[in-house]
């Protein structure tokens, strides 16, 4: 019969973190914690599943510079999960927080292949920053290839959630609102929106829902409920 109190958070959380880091790769540090106690494990219950990580690259262009995911109340077969195999009886909830730079913010967006099926444009010079006051001013020369021209973008942008839970991308100031302006500002705000929706975040068993946006100067904090429906293998 297993020993409950020898076996401990250790084992369980270089266990977790052996089946996270199968699909957390691409971190630059990584951290996993299993909180528990012996009664609670014998039931089959882990208090907090805990993932930290820095410097995640998401994709090619996106860098996350700081990740915090808080689970609760995870419900595992206690005997597999003591000889390396976590899995959930239950989907888990928690919530996770996400810490983007401007930075980095800006190095997607720019990254971005500038085209559309008629006009192709190169990114000249540009600059973003995050305000205290929930906004984000960003500034763009672009050169259009079709006409050989340099165009400039200059954008106030506020995001808000709505009541049915949705994020909503309001243009509150804008240089000009011609044609050429529109198209570009309909691509900015669809490359934003894969952010804030965090649609571009790919975790095996794991989903998020922003609910809260917060923005201060040079940081972009993305809050989500998040769920986890099943552990990585470890096998």
């Amino acid at each position: 019969m297993f020993d409950w109190e020898d076996l401990g958070e250790k084992t369980l959380s270089k266990i977790a973190t052996v089946a996270i880091s199968s699909v957390i790769k691409d971190a630059k540090e990584l951290d996993v914690q299993v909180k528990t106690n012996p009664n609670l494990l014998a039931k089959g219950t882990l208090e907090f599943l805990i993932i930290e990580a820095k410097e995640i690259q998401v994709t090619s262009s996106l860098l996350v510079d700081e990740m915090r995911i808080v689970l609760q109340k995870i419900e595992v077969n206690p005997f597999k999960a003591l000889m390396g195999n976590i899995q959930l009886n239950a989907p888990s909830q928690g919530i996770s927080h996400f810490s983007i730079s401007e930075k980095n913010l800006l190095q997607f967006l720019i990254d971005y292949p500038w085209a559309d099926s008629i006009t192709k444009y190169e990114v000249i010079s540009h600059y973003l920053s995050l305000s205290n006051l929930g906004q984000i001013y960003l500034k763009l020369e672009l050169l259009v290839a079709k006409e050989n021209q340099i165009k400039q973008l200059e954008l106030l942008i506020e995001p808000n959630i709505t009541a049915q839970a949705e994020i909503q991308l309001e243009i509150v100031d804008c240089t000009q609102r011609d044609e050429f302006r529109q198209g570009i500002s309909d691509l900015l705000l669809k490359q934003l929106l894969s952010i804030f929706n965090l649609t571009e975040l790919v975790i095996e068993g794991l989903s998020f829902k922003t609910h809260q946006i917060i923005i201060r100067a040079g940081w972009l904090i993305l809050e989500a409920k998040t769920q986890l429906t099943h552990f990585p293998s470890t096998r």
